[in-house]
């Protein structure tokens, strides 16, 4: 009977005796293919529950039954005939019994494939496989004035060589309005990503100076990638003005105090601070008249209306070469290859003029938050592009001269312009607007 007692989990336990009726159910039990004890009709339950009667009450058989109870499900001796779950808590136990997940094993080699896919997913993080993938998608290069003009011709000559450069296409994008600073609070709200960048100019630098509010800080919401061009600005005249050459432009001036009137491009425009310059270096009195943008100046000034205009070389040399105006002087530290007969502001007047040193520039600027790895990757690909021999030259035909250099030499400019032409509008007493 000893032996007995351990051949089916489901009516007897270990070390717990039932009656001899409780026996004979169960051997009738086994007859009859291993079914539960429900199965067997309300006399086989009544018997189940009188051996669980007989269990609760065994004495230290109970302590026995504590500890088999605490075993292990895959511990435990006994096997179904046929395990299935519809057969009750003994199915149940016989299947949990036989599931490979309770080996140990395989409980090891899930740990193990646990482990590994986690390091994966660390690894393949968006951030990372973005950085290390960069650039997988087209970028967008945002200018801040509308098609056809020098910010937006500059875009369009160096996009193609520059997405050939990295692999990927470049779109140009114009986004006009409030002097630039809508393209720049675009990209500088934009993702950091390097797939959103902005073709800066010196409003960046002019612009905290001229605005009373910004919707962004060019200084610290947005990142310098790299230089990109200059061009310089000329001083023309028309050939009315008795003048050949700065020093007596300078002479006829000061003789005349307020005849002279020197046409800009708008308030807060580089023609207009350029003259503003001019003026207190040489200490003479021009009139200045606003004019909305250089070609009606221009035109202006042609047609006698106005004395002189200091404007881009890309806008007046047409009408220089043609002999309708006079240049006197041109911004830069050198002369350009654009006019080589006219001397710069500095040679011109023999004033220091530090501010007439450099003219319009260009850079390439992306979010505050780029990582290094990426602006690296776009100032390599744009000092490849702007030292290739053939993009210059397209570049001199615009009268655009390529200015390749590093991102710190574009931060630091973006620096000192800012702090340069600063100075100018208020000693110049132009209020913020």
């Amino acid at each position: 009977m000893a032996g007995r007692r351990h051949q089916h989990p489901g009516l007897v336990r270990q070390g717990l005796r039932a009656g001899g009726r409780c026996r004979r159910r169960y051997r009738c039990l086994r007859k009859r293919g291993g079914r539960p004890a429900h199965a067997l009709g309300g006399t086989a339950q009544r018997q189940r529950r009188s051996a669980c009667r007989l269990r609760g009450s065994a004495g230290s058989g109970a302590a026995r039954r504590a500890r088999g109870l605490a075993r292990p499900v895959c511990h435990s001796p006994y096997r179904a005939p046929r395990a299935r779950a519809d057969y009750g808590a003994i199915g149940i136990r016989a299947d949990l019994r036989q599931h490979s997940f309770f080996r140990g094993d395989l409980l090891m080699k899930l740990s193990a494939l646990c482990a590994l896919a986690a390091s994966l997913l660390l690894a393949a993080s968006p951030a990372t496989h973005a950085e290390a993938a960069y650039p997988s998608k087209p970028i967008r290069l945002v200018v801040g004035y509308s098609p056809g003009g020098p910010s937006d011709i500059l875009a369009r000559q160096l996009a193609p060589a520059l997405g050939k450069a990295l692999g990927t296409p470049i779109i140009v994008e114009n986004k006009p309005g409030a002097n630039a600073d809508i393209a720049g609070a675009y990209v500088a709200h934009a993702e950091s990503d390097g797939y959103t960048l902005l073709l800066g100019d010196l409003t960046l630098a002019t612009n905290p100076s001229l605005m009373r509010s910004m919707p962004f800080k060019p200084k610290t919401d947005l990142r310098a990638i790299a230089p990109l061009a200059v061009a310089p600005l000329a001083l023309v005249v028309n050939l009315s003005v008795p003048a050949h050459n700065m020093k007596e432009l300078l002479d006829y001036a000061r003789a005349h105090p307020g005849k002279l009137a020197e046409g800009t491009a708008g308030r807060g425009n580089l023609t207009h601070l350029a003259g503003e310059v001019l003026k207190k270096a040489a200490g003479v009195d021009i009139e200045q008249v606003p004019y909305k943008g250089s070609g009606p100046a221009l035109t202006d000034l042609v047609g006698g209306h106005i004395s002189m205009v200091i404007t881009g070389v890309s806008s007046s040399k047409g009408f220089i070469k043609s002999g309708q105006v006079r240049a006197l002087a041109i911004t830069g530290k050198q002369r350009s290859a654009s006019l080589p007969d006219v001397p710069t502001f500095s040679e011109a007047t023999g004033l220091p003029l530090p501010e007439l040193n450099l003219g319009s520039w260009w850079g390439l600027f992306g979010p505050a938050g780029l990582p290094d790895k990426v602006v690296a990757r776009l100032n390599a690909a744009t000092q490849t592009i702007l030292h290739d021999p053939a993009l210059q030259q397209r570049l001199q035909g615009l009268n655009i001269e390529a200015d390749p250099g590093s991102a710190q030499v574009m931060a630091e400019r973006l620096e000192s312009e800012t702090a340069t032409w600063g100075k100018v509008i208020k000693e110049a007493g132009i209020t913020p607007q």
